[in-house]
């Protein structure tokens, strides 16, 4: 396995906002994926209905990440200095140059976790920051789970 250096960009947080983009923009196409079609509620974000889905998906996730409250709530994991002008220029980047190949990689299926290393703006030493995996909504709660078996049942939990 080769090592990959790279490209922190000059914030030092390059990779963190890429992953960032690219859980966003995961979220959204699943989010877009499970609206009926028909449905007259079918959009992602607040875009006009004429705009394909792609472009879509580009102008929220660059609403919701590349804006100074989202881009100050990154991880610092190197602990730099923020800069915000620097860091709104490298999200801009970020979505400038490899916009279309995160959609691509979207409309594909492919694994989005993996997508800021195959383009090598994540590096080896880099670390994966966020969580890619998708949320089940069936997950039993904690305190549902544990029922005391001496406690009375209510006819309807029976």
């Amino acid at each position: 396995m080769r090592k990959r250096r790279g490209d922190e960009g000059r914030s030092g947080l390059r990779c963190v906002i890429c992953q960032k983009l690219s859980l966003e923009a995961s979220s959204v196409w699943r989010q877009a994926k499970s609206i009926k079609p028909g449905s007259p509620y079918h959009y992602i974000g607040n875009a006009p209905a004429g705009k394909a889905a792609e472009s879509k998906v580009l102008e929220l996730i660059t609403k919701r990440v590349c804006n100074r409250n989202a881009l100050a709530a990154l991880p610092n994991p190197k602990g730099y200095a923020l800069h915000h002008p620097t860091l709104q220029f490298e999200c801009d980047d970020v979505l400038e140059n490899f916009g279309d190949g995160l959609v691509d990689a979207l409309t594909l299926g492919e694994n989005m976790a993996e997508f800021c290393w195959d383009v090598d703006i994540c590096g080896t030493q880099d670390a994966k920051h966020f969580d890619f995996e998708p949320e089940d909504d069936d997950d039993i709660e904690e305190d549902s789970a544990r029922v005391d078996p001496s406690s009375p049942r209510k006819q309807s939990e029976l």
